[in-house]
């Protein structure tokens, strides 16, 4: 059933107001930009902002949770006889293909904004660390078993292809080179 208009327009001020707020984060910085200056740019008031976006940080990721969600559903809702490691493998080049920003690709001003800013980087980490724990719980709902091991593999996969798959989320530049990734 399709929302309403009522809901329909709380969906669009909502992406507005991300949108408004994005742009002014990537020209101007993160950590320069306060949240009363989006709600005037969005024509809005401060406390419509922070209803739908409680941390600062949410108006730049406003689809986290869905990020969080998403290898833990693609797991769920694969094809009869199709591998945990083929749907994603799967979803991951359709989301290449269609340029999803959702797996890191992101423009250039984009990815400075965030590996300039502490809050938003830190932010990108709580996403990850969330992303792997819905990961290794679907995991385990389909094999039937938890265990450490199983969640280690789950989350050095996640984390290696993050290194390896996101370039413009990471730029080597940004990374200290004692930390970059042999790869």
């Amino acid at each position: 059933m399709a929302p309403g208009l009522r809901e329909r327009r709380k969906q669009e001020t909502r992406q507005t107001i991300s949108d408004i707020a994005t742009q002014m984060f990537v020209e101007h910085g993160f950590d320069e930009v306060t949240i009363a200056q989006v709600a005037g740019a969005a024509g809005v008031a401060k406390m419509t902002v922070t209803n739908y976006f409680p941390r600062k940080e949410d108006l730049v990721f406003d689809r986290a949770e869905a990020v969080v969600r998403h290898l833990a559903d693609v797991i769920a809702a694969r094809a009869p006889g199709e591998s945990m490691l083929a749907a994603i493998r799967r979803d991951y080049a359709e989301a290449v293909a269609r340029a999803d920003v959702t797996i890191g690709l992101s423009t250039p001003g984009f990815a400075q904004m965030i590996v300039s800013s502490p809050a938003l980087t830190g932010r990108v980490l709580e996403m990850l660390d969330a992303r792997e724990r819905a990961l290794g719980d679907a995991i385990a709902a389909e094999t039937g078993t938890d265990n450490p091991q199983q969640r280690l593999v789950a989350r050095g996969n996640l984390r290696h292809a993050g290194r390896r798959l996101h370039p413009r989320l990471r730029p080597a530049r940004a990374v200290p080179r004692q930390l970059r990734h042999p790869d």
